[in-house]
């Protein structure tokens, strides 16, 4: 399944379905490293301002790749068995996938296709408990991360 989804103000979101409101406060550390999280909600920072991402996801180990722009890992927690990935313009228009419920480690690969255009795959691996800290697999030069990555973001 490689659904679109519309992406816009750099974001694309990831986030459990039971989260009611997705949306993180992003401070200059969040758009330096690209990412912004808490517990079920992990929003990235896309390549572009506005767009189309073609959405690959997969449960089960991240596949590294030299295609890749830029790779972010995160600690997940699934609650309701379902994640949706859309972006913040259109609330609900995004797409749903099933996971089943537990702890992951969230992979998300971006690379760039055409202006306007990214694709993105999102990895869950099902881990027997979260993990301690984020990590960016790959960085591009539009990042430019602090030493000590920012874990937490305050709701929107």
């Amino acid at each position: 399944m490689n659904p679109a989804v519309g992406f816009g103000y750099s974001q694309l979101w990831v986030f459990d379905r039971a989260v009611r409101r997705p949306g993180l406060l992003w401070d200059d550390v969040h758009l330096a490293q690209g990412f912004a999280r808490r517990g079920s909600v992990v929003i990235v920072r896309t390549m572009e301002d506005y767009g189309r991402a073609t959405v690959t996801f997969v449960v089960g180990p991240f596949v590294p790749s030299q295609r890749y722009d830029r790779v972010v890992a995160v600690p997940f927690l699934v609650i309701s068995g379902e994640l949706c990935v859309e972006g913040p313009e259109a609330p609900g228009a995004g797409n749903v996938f099933r996971v089943p419920v537990g702890r992951y480690r969230l992979v998300i690969g971006q690379r760039r296709v055409a202006r306007f255009e990214q694709a993105v795959d999102v990895f869950c691996e099902h881990r027997t408990a979260l993990p301690d800290r984020s990590e960016l697999l790959v960085v591009d030069s539009e990042l430019s991360p602090p030493e000590t990555l920012a874990e937490t973001a305050e709701e929107a």
